[in-house]
């Protein structure tokens, strides 16, 4: 049996460091350099992290809206709370118990604030 080949297209575009983190290199700086602006061109300069591991931390206390929908971290990932025994009242707390497919459950508890006003639409 042939030895199996390490994936050369991975090899030339991830490197990982001696941390763990995945860093590649930025896109878009092959060609067509004179129609970037100067300001593109210094930002795209370097490395950049594609992962890092222990970038997350879990949470230890979350604030929810008594509206029932909860956004989570800056990409948007969100929980619906459904059939509640209870109707949630503003300045209670909730202890919410996750469970995760990979992990032991983490149970944290909320704080219930009023909903944000709506932004207007543009």
């Amino acid at each position: 049996m042939p030895k199996l080949k390490t994936k050369s297209g991975a090899k030339k575009r991830f490197k990982i460091t001696g941390t763990g983190k995945v860093l590649y290199a930025q896109r878009g700086k092959q060609h067509g350099m004179i129609k970037r602006t100067k300001k593109q061109i210094r930002n795209l300069r370097g490395t950049a992290t594609l992962f890092e591991p222990g970038a997350t931390k879990p949470a230890t206390s979350i604030a929810l809206p008594s509206e029932k929908v909860v956004l989570f971290g800056p990409r948007g990932a969100r929980i619906e709370l459904s059939d509640l025994p209870q109707q949630l009242a503003v300045g209670s707390t909730v202890t919410l118990t996750f469970s995760f497919a990979t992990t032991t459950p983490a149970s944290a508890t909320a704080a219930v604030e009023r909903p944000a006003s709506p932004s207007p639409a543009t």
